[in-house]
């Protein structure tokens, strides 16, 4: 039973979006579910853009957690 119940627990999960910055210094964003790539999109001049157009697609996801990259 307790392997059952890890992975009921692993199936709900929220959905994350995840923003990049890509190497040419524009931003994109990636909605993973269950730790799998479900979709993505790229090609934004700012990462409020990109948090915009993460926010777009996954109005059909509650809960969804925002990750941001870090500063170093």
């Amino acid at each position: 039973m307790t392997s059952q119940n890890s992975s009921e627990s692993e199936a709900q999960q929220p959905p994350q979006a995840f923003m990049l910055k890509t190497k040419a210094g524009q931003w994109a964003y990636e909605i993973h579910i269950d730790g799998e790539l479900y979709c993505g999109g790229a090609g934004y001049e700012s990462q409020f853009d990109a948090i915009e157009g993460a926010q777009e697609a996954g109005t059909l996801f509650e809960n969804m957690q925002l990750v941001l990259p870090m500063e170093s």
